[in-house]
């Protein structure tokens, strides 16, 4: 009986390490099993600018396509170093603590030990970008206009932008927060700070000028008036007591008209800022009248303007006031008429010299 017993019990310690075994083999396999990396599937996802797409961007080229890469997350792969550059890749995050690797050569991404289920996000930002120029009362340079509008990211691009005559840079407004300056002087527009596609509208507003008026001898109304390009504008300028018109000038090439009438200044076509001044002359002039072998009653007269002034002479004894030469300054033309010395339509001061001849014997 008790070798019975004994054969019992050492039945079932052999049995018992037999499960053992067999349990420890069991989970090894499992643990084996579940270590493969064949039997974890990993899923990707793609942000392109921060935005997420269908698929992972790819640098296309036109003949070296690899259709030999079988990596999970990519089957259109090129080698294209040139082309690469449109697209770059920044960073990846994959859930789990799964690492991977990215080959820039090979624009693949890998998980070499995959030791879980994940999710790898891969994220790509484009390195070029389309800039499109909207001109308000302009037009841009039809070289320019032809180029390729595709700008680098970090890069800037120049256009060249005629605006419409008498129209002057007012705004631009370009989104996805690219800058742009103006100058002036070239008549250029830079883009700058590129990040995404870019739309950039410049306005032009028509031009718009100060006048300003000043008058010698005279008062004005206005002192400054303003206008837009090609307007008209008019003042009243008065001249002063005793003086009259005399002649308009404006800066800047600018013409203006005066109306003795009206007293009006009229300036036209106005394409720039601009002086304008109106000179009023003396509407009274001084005659002096000289004379050689005789005296005038009167050697000085003052008359207004156009009209006409006369000076009585007289010859010294032995001379003849018939025929005398006449020398006068300032251009004035005057006449000699039995007695009389007279000058017609006075424009200005001057001075006369009468030189009598002697009578010749037998008159």
């Amino acid at each position: 009986m008790r070798k019975l017993v004994i054969v019992i019990i050492s039945t079932l310690i052999i049995v018992c390490t037999a499960l053992g075994i067999v349990g420890f083999l069991e989970s090894k396999k499992e643990e084996t099993s579940n270590n493969d990396p064949k039997d974890y599937k990993i899923e990707y996802k793609y942000y392109l600018d921060g935005v997420e797409v269908s698929k992972m961007p790819i640098n296309e080229t036109e003949d070296n396509t690899n259709e030999d890469n079988n990596d999970e997350n990519n089957d259109d792969t090129n080698n294209d170093e040139e082309t690469l550059a449109m697209y770059s890749f920044e960073k990846y995050d994959c859930t789990n603590n799964v690492k991977g690797i990215w080959d820039n050569d090979l624009w693949q991404f890998s998980v070499p030990e995959k030791n879980s289920d994940a999710t790898c996000v891969l994220y790509f930002v484009s390195n070029y970008f389309d800039v499109e120029i909207k001109v308000n009362n302009g037009i841009v340079n039809e070289l320019d206009a032809l180029k390729d509008r595709k700008v680098k990211r970090g890069e800037s691009i120049t256009y060249n932008i005629t605006p419409t005559e008498g129209y002057n840079f007012e705004k631009v407004d370009c989104t996805n927060n690219a800058t742009a300056e103006w100058n002036e002087e070239n008549s250029t527009l830079t883009v700058s700070n590129v990040t995404k596609n870019t739309t950039c509208e410049v306005t032009y507003s028509i031009g718009e000028y100060t006048i300003k008026f000043t008058a010698n001898n005279g008062s004005i109304t206005e002192e400054t008036k303003t206008a837009k390009h090609g307007e008209t504008v008019t003042t009243i300028i008065n001249p002063g007591s005793e003086y009259i018109y005399n002649k308009v000038s404006c800066s800047d090439g600018q013409t203006a008209t005066y109306d003795t009438n009206t007293n009006t200044l009229t300036v036209s076509n106005i394409t720039k800022n601009t002086t304008c001044t109106v000179d009023f002359k003396s509407n009274k002039y001084t005659i002096t009248l000289k004379i050689v072998n005789g005296t005038p009653i009167e050697d000085t007269k003052t008359v207004e303007a156009g009209n006409k002034v006369s000076f009585t002479i007289n010859s010294n004894e032995g001379y003849t006031t018939t025929n005398p030469k006449i020398e006068c300054d300032t251009g004035l033309v005057g006449t000699v008429s039995g007695s009389l010395f007279s000058i017609d339509n006075v424009s200005k001061n001057g001075t006369c010299t009468l030189t009598f001849n002697p009578i010749e014997s037998g008159e």
